[in-house]
């Protein structure tokens, strides 16, 4: 009996106290999930104390030499720090010194190319991230393309302030209707999971330092949004254009569309769960009650028939 009630307790919680989820994906399907439906895989953002690691900084190069490999590597550190700090002007003088002393280093290089471009010189910062290409090919796990692109459309933005309602960052097109369709240079699996890589690990490294709106960063939570949406679930796929459209991309009514049809599979899940508790506590009780019932008319053990 005791067994009995705790199999009917434990059936009576929610669905979502298991272990294993589910979302939809765009065809409907549903499709196992390992997070929650409340947190988002795709981005994810350390957080980082720049004041009081540019602080310890600090301390340490007031001890030691600065142009020794630990001083250097030090220094090229606290030029991190500043550029996350908002002083995008010191780091890169820093690291300009850097280079001088030192130069052909792959890290230089990199952190020359992204203090340019917070320092909003497009063209010196597509310089130093093809030199940095050219030193270490696969720097940021081969990503670097994606930046070289980023910076590109940039200048071509500099150019011209429309260039982005006619183009995107990344040149493809996942076509106007509410889903999405993979663009053909898109055609196969390895092709989507380089590009889909290659956004997430560049938006992880531009986000802190960029806040909305900013259309770049817009249009590539867009295409990240819309391949996170074919490639896994819609939910995934509406958590990012979320984000896109805090940062405004070009296509911002298109983005809002796409949302309200990604954020409308989760409607459907709600609905398909809203009988699944219910049903779940019926079958229980239902089993107990036939429990009980052959409990009750059973014969005692002593009342066998005697031959």
């Amino acid at each position: 009996m005791r067994r009995s009630i705790f199999l009917l307790v434990l059936l009576s919680f929610p669905v979502l106290a298991c272990l294993n989820l589910t979302e939809k994906n765009l065809d409907g399907k549903d499709v196992r999930v390992d997070a929650p439906l409340t947190i988002e895989p795709e981005l994810s953002f350390e957080t980082v104390d720049w004041k009081s690691k540019l602080a310890r900084l600090d301390e340490r190069l007031s001890i030691i030499n600065p142009n020794t490999e630990v001083g250097r590597e030090s220094r090229n550190d606290r030029g991190v720090c500043l550029a996350h700090l908002g002083r995008a002007k010191e780091a890169l003088s820093l690291f300009q010194k850097l280079e001088q002393e030192e130069p052909g280093t792959y890290r230089t290089a990199a952190n020359l190319g992204t203090c340019y471009e917070l320092c909003g010189q497009d063209q010196e910062a597509l310089h130093w991230i093809q030199v940095g290409m050219k030193l270490f090919p696969q720097s940021h796990e081969g990503t670097e393309w994606l930046h070289v692109k980023i910076l590109q459309a940039k200048i071509a933005i500099a150019k011209d302030p429309d260039w982005l309602k006619s183009h995107s960052v990344l040149g493809y097109d996942f076509g106007p209707e509410l889903r999405p369709q993979f663009p053909k240079e898109l055609a196969d699996q390895a092709s989507r999971e380089r590009v889909r890589k290659a956004l997430r690990y560049q938006l992880q490294e531009r986000i802190p330092l960029v806040g909305p709106p900013d259309p770049v960063v817009g249009d590539l939570l867009f295409d990240l949004a819309n391949l996170c949406a074919l490639m896994t679930t819609a939910h995934r796929g509406e958590v990012v254009m979320i984000d896109s459209l805090r940062y405004h991309p070009p296509r911002f009514e298109l983005a809002k569309k796409r949302r309200d049809y990604f954020a409308s599979f989760d409607k459907e899940e709600e609905v398909s769960a809203n009988w699944i508790q219910p049903a779940v506590a019926v079958l229980a009780l239902l089993g107990l009650l036939h429990l009980l019932i052959r409990r009750r008319h059973r014969v005692p053990s002593n009342h066998w028939p005697q031959t």
